[in-house]
């Protein structure tokens, strides 16, 4: 379990312009082992100038938000040892 002094972040974060998908390991309440989640955001600027994520996406960013969530779900594969057979890299 995270410490409070500790800061969890992110094990792989890719972007897609202002798209971006994070790869997370969490630690089980319990202990009895990890697990990972996945987030979808999209980044912009707000009417304070300052920068903000949004969990909206609009129609014409649904596909590459499939891509970026495809490419972590491969990540996510390779780290649980599930490797695709017949995958010449594993």
């Amino acid at each position: 379990m995270t410490t409070p002094n500790e800061t969890n972040k992110p094990i792989q974060t890719i972007r897609d312009g202002a798209l971006k998908a994070s790869l997370w390991k969490n630690r089980k309440k319990d202990d009895s082992g990890d697990f990972y989640s996945i987030t979808l955001t999209r980044t912009y600027k707000g009417s304070d100038d300052q920068f903000h994520d949004s969990n909206s996406f609009s129609p014409t960013e649904l596909l590459r938000i499939l891509k970026l969530g495809d490419v972590l779900y491969q990540e996510l594969l390779f780290l649980k040892g599930e490797h695709p057979e017949g995958d010449a890299d594993a």
